[in-house]
């Protein structure tokens, strides 16, 4: 069946966040769940042996997939963002403590869009309730892997230093709550859970104050099979989209994507770049056309 854009389905999302937002959860999962019911019945977008359809936020999420997943098809987006159709009723499902419903909801989403952070930081959530923690560790794992902001990097620290607690695996715990502050530094989760693991082991938590701490800290987490940093796949990307949008004179992708690429590296020449383009307008960007080529 050939798909067609179902009528009203981004109002249906903008109206349940509204409702949301004023807690109103019962009325915003019944929209929701509403509108879930027409799309499927209308029918989804179907994979063929060429094809296969997805719901990316951006083209550097499905650059990202191609070469994680590598399906061999041709990647295909969708008029109507299903992924976050299925993350938002998901979402209301687990605050509704739904939570069988959430996970078939979720791992909906999932399906649309594999590589959305902050879907696979929902979806674990229901496996933290039921203390899934060999389900929960992957996802995680996933996270920090395609992740590309300093949030969700962050985030994903900080879920693996609670996995760790419960693991009662505490040094560890408090070296990846410790290094989730580097990315979001007054973050107010990372400190309660860090003075908990205080009160548990009487041992103080503390940043490291020079390289030696730093590497010590850090080793102590990749012994664990926990990625630090940012993935160098996904820096490396987000680069080459710069600078592809470079050669098309396309300021503002330019800034997003080296944008990204400075966010997660913090390279100093990303950095010069990024400086310079902000003072230009278009015109200026156009008479300096190729002017950055082979800078970064």
């Amino acid at each position: 069946m050939e798909n067609k854009a179902i009528i009203g389905f981004t109002e249906a999302l903008e109206e349940a966040v509204k409702l949301q937002t004023a807690k109103n959860y019962e009325d915003a999962a019944l929209i929701l769940g509403k509108t879930v019911e027409i799309v499927e019945e209308a029918g989804m977008y179907e994979d063929t042996d060429d094809e296969k359809f997805f719901c990316f936020n951006n083209v550097l999420e499905q650059i990202l997939y191609n070469e994680v997943f590598n399906p061999g098809k041709e990647l295909k987006q969708v008029p109507d963002n299903y992924a976050d159709m299925y993350h938002k009723y998901g979402a209301l499902l687990f605050e509704a403590k739904r939570y069988d419903e959430a996970e078939a909801v979720l791992k909906k989403a999932v399906r649309w869009n594999p590589v959305d952070t902050d879907i696979l930081f929902e979806l674990s959530e229901v496996y933290k309730v039921r203390g899934d923690w060999e389900t929960f560790l992957p996802i995680m794992k996933q996270c920090l892997a395609y992740a590309y902001s300093k949030r969700a990097l962050a985030r994903s620290y900080r879920n693996l230093g609670f996995y760790f607690i419960e693991q009662e695996k505490y040094d560890t715990a408090a070296a990846l709550y410790l290094f989730s502050l580097f990315f979001e530094s007054e973050n107010e989760t990372a400190y309660y859970e860090l003075g908990y693991i205080k009160e548990k082991t009487g041992k103080t938590p503390h940043q490291p104050s020079n390289k030696e701490e730093a590497s010590v800290l850090i080793k102590l987490i990749e012994d664990n099979g926990v990625q630090t940093w940012a993935n160098p796949q996904v820096i490396d990307i987000a680069l080459s989209m710069g600078r592809e949008a470079m050669k098309g004179n396309m300021p503002d992708e330019v800034r997003y994507f080296l944008g990204i690429a400075y966010e997660l590296s913090g390279d100093k020449e990303i950095g010069e770049v990024l400086e310079r383009l902000e003072y230009q307008d278009e015109d200026e960007y156009e008479q300096d056309e190729g002017k950055y080529d082979g800078e970064i």
